[in-house]
């Protein structure tokens, strides 16, 4: 089910290359990073899509979701594309949403690592550098 060859869900962009951040948008996933490196990083013009898929907003992370802090995000003027689903997804789903990653995005560390194997997709990561912070890194 999930492999390269695998089927892939359509996504509501037009952009071909797709950043993919999976899981609870909490504070102390790095959320908050991913979003600021990547308005730094990218234009509106650039070909690409930060997609978010929120877990657990329903339950485990109910009332703790950055769902507004994105949405500032997407609001900004010359913000680059966010695209961000926070739908239960069943098992299938999340095979083929994963299909449609070109790099994993994970500002909380090796959990990108879980992806490489069978997607050959690069992953970032976050880094801490002392007196600089936190920062993105591929």
């Amino acid at each position: 089910m999930f492999s390269p060859a695998g089927a892939s869900l359509e996504l509501r962009t037009t952009k071909r290359f797709k950043f993919l951040f999976v899981g609870g948008t909490i504070y102390r996933k790095g959320i908050d990073i991913l979003l600021e490196s990547y308005s730094r990083a990218f234009t509106p013009k650039d070909d690409v899509c930060l997609v978010i898929k929120d877990l657990g907003v329903n339950t485990l992370y109910k009332g703790q979701t950055a769902q507004d802090l994105i949405r500032k995000y997407q609001e900004r003027k010359g913000a680059p594309e966010i695209l961000y689903l926070w739908e239960e997804f069943n098992e299938k789903q999340m095979a083929a949403f994963i299909g449609r990653a070109m790099c994993l995005s994970h500002p909380t560390g090796a959990k990108g690592s879980l992806c490489r194997p069978w997607r050959r997709c690069p992953a970032v990561f976050r880094s801490w550098s002392p007196g600089a912070g936190p920062q993105m890194i591929l």
